[in-house]
């Protein structure tokens, strides 16, 4: 591969890796030396150089951290060196209080009444990464790390109110992602007893093959109200000839869909007659 094109795979590959990082403000709470492990991360996995991280954090940076570097008595550009540049970060935007300080207020940190459990344990770990004591190894700071992770897991136990503190603290999880699911079992199971039950209407099927499947009811229909074949009982007079009045063993659906045997509503002659003796 000659020269320009091992240039141009390097460069794109750069830029692809500077993608990686988000833009970084003091106001986000993020320590300033999560941002600059960032950006030497993708400065190895992208074959940046030493002035490509110098650009790489004047184009990322906002807010406070941007302000300084435009007005940093030095001057602050592409030719500064990178150990520099991190170095002026470090010194201006480096935590305010010990870590002693925020280990104290990690231990005394209780969920709020409304607090979601997931919430409850960012703040925590936000907190428990104040409180690790940063050193140049790389292996002690692992070290460190590490038993932070484990001391938080008590912590987080004593912290949580309610129902979902019972339970970790009656099964005691080794991890905390265990804990966290333990914790919000209560919740899920609160959130499906609150959703509303589902309602089901009974619906008149249409007639297939003679037969009616009726109003939900088809036991009744079929017992009842129909004969052998399916189709609901006729009545016949004298001469043979089919009437329009169902025995009593049928039912007529009202305007309002009710349902009620025929033999209980009056008929034609019966109304007649008593129209004649309420009226004359």
């Amino acid at each position: 591969m000659s020269e320009p094109e091992e240039s141009k795979k390097i460069l794109v590959k750069g830029l692809t890796v500077a993608a990686w990082i988000s833009p970084w403000n003091p106001k986000s709470g993020t320590p300033i030396h999560d941002f600059l492990r960032r950006v030497d991360g993708a400065a190895e996995s992208g074959n940046l150089t030493e002035r490509d991280k110098v650009r790489l954090i004047q184009f990322k940076v906002e807010g406070a951290a941007q302000i300084f570097l435009e007005t940093h008595p030095e001057e602050v550009t592409d030719r500064i060196p990178y150990v520099r540049l991190a170095e002026l970060l470090r010194e201006r935007f480096k935590e305010k209080h010990s870590d002693v300080y925020h280990y104290s207020r990690l231990q005394a940190a209780k969920q709020y009444r409304h607090e979601g459990i997931e919430v409850f344990a960012d703040k925590l770990r936000k907190l428990s990464r104040k409180a690790i004591r940063i050193i140049q190894n790389h292996v002690h700071q692992q070290a460190l790390n590490e038993e932070a992770e484990r001391r938080l897991l008590p912590i987080f136990v004593n912290g949580l109110r309610g129902n979902p503190g019972v339970q970790v603290r009656y099964q005691m999880p080794d991890t905390l992602g265990k804990t966290i699911r333990i914790a919000m079992m209560p919740d899920v199971a609160e959130q499906e007893r609150e959703k509303p039950a589902m309602k089901v209407f009974s619906v008149r099927q249409p007639h297939q093959s003679g037969r009616s499947t009726g109003y939900g009811r088809g036991s009744y229909f079929n017992n009842k109200w129909f004969n052998n074949s399916g189709s609901r009982k006729p009545n016949f007079n004298e001469g043979g000839q089919q009437t329009n009045n169902y025995s009593a063993s049928s039912v007529t659906r009202d305007g309002r869909g009710g349902e009620f045997p025929q033999d209980s509503r009056p008929s034609n002659s019966q109304g007649a007659k008593r129209g004649k003796q309420c009226y004359g």
